[in-house]
């Protein structure tokens, strides 16, 4: 029993190692860090409309409906550019903007 236990383990690591060294080197999904720079710049620039925006919605600049149209169309350009974008927008707004309950 134990031998037979062995040697389906090995047959397994065998096929793992064989798939471990057909992977490319760098993935198809994964930017490289000129992208990376770049996506960066955009998600700067969309936070950036978004802080924007509020800043005006607090200085009476705006009515909701001009507010809520511009938040629309920053919400747009931001899942255009791509999740990582996305991601990097609302680590943003977590990091550098206060919460609800320390802004009043």
């Amino acid at each position: 029993m134990a031998r037979k236990h062995q040697a389906a383990t090995t047959r397994v690591r065998g096929d793992m190692a064989r798939r471990s060294r057909s992977r490319p080197a760098r993935r198809e999904h994964e930017p490289a860090a000129a992208e990376a720079v770049a996506m960066s710049e955009r998600a700067n620039a969309l936070f950036d409309q978004i802080n924007a925006n509020v800043d005006d919605w607090y200085a009476e600049k705006t009515d909701s409906k001009t507010f809520d149209q511009r938040q629309r169309d920053t919400w747009d350009q931001i899942y255009a550019a791509g999740p990582m974008v996305v991601q990097q927008v609302l680590r943003a707004i977590r990091a550098r903007l206060p919460t609800a309950s320390r802004a009043v």
